[in-house]
């Protein structure tokens, strides 16, 4: 049976990755994949990254049942997406521990990073505008 699982982090959108057991996925632009109950499992428990949202064939009943709701969810998702289609206000969103995590899965080097966090202050506001430039270096490279 198949298992429906969202992707806790925003930014996990539209892409394709590769799960234990599954092997390569589609993410819809939900951030929602459907996976096997045991890559479900080792991805729910295993990480923080994920969660269950519920069964292929109850969803299925649901979105018959629930054809009224679409439109204001509709609404609702294009008004997120104008609101995340620009990186940089996001990382202004981003907590500090978000900030850090991003920032290790992008492999930047600490030594360059690392010295934000002495500033208890300012330490988000300083690692947001860390990945912004960083950010707008890869623009220009492109």
């Amino acid at each position: 049976m198949k298992i429906k699982i969202k992707a806790v982090n925003r930014k996990i959108k539209s892409i394709k990755l590769c799960v234990p057991v599954d092997g390569i996925i589609d993410i819809d632009s939900n951030g929602e994949c459907e996976v096997s109950e045991k890559c479900a499992k080792s991805l729910i428990e295993g990480t923080h990254d994920w969660k269950k949202v519920e069964s292929v064939e109850d969803s299925k009943k649901d979105k018959e049942d629930s054809n009224a709701s679409d439109d204001s969810d509709k609404k609702e998702d294009s008004e997120e997406s104008e609101e995340s289609d620009d990186p940089k206000e996001e990382f202004k969103k981003m907590k500090k521990d978000e900030l850090i995590s991003f920032i290790k899965e992008n492999k930047y080097p600490e030594s360059e990073w690392s010295k934000f966090l002495a500033s208890e202050k300012n330490s988000e506001k300083l690692l947001a505008a860390y990945l912004i430039k960083k950010y707008n270096e890869a623009l220009k490279k492109i």
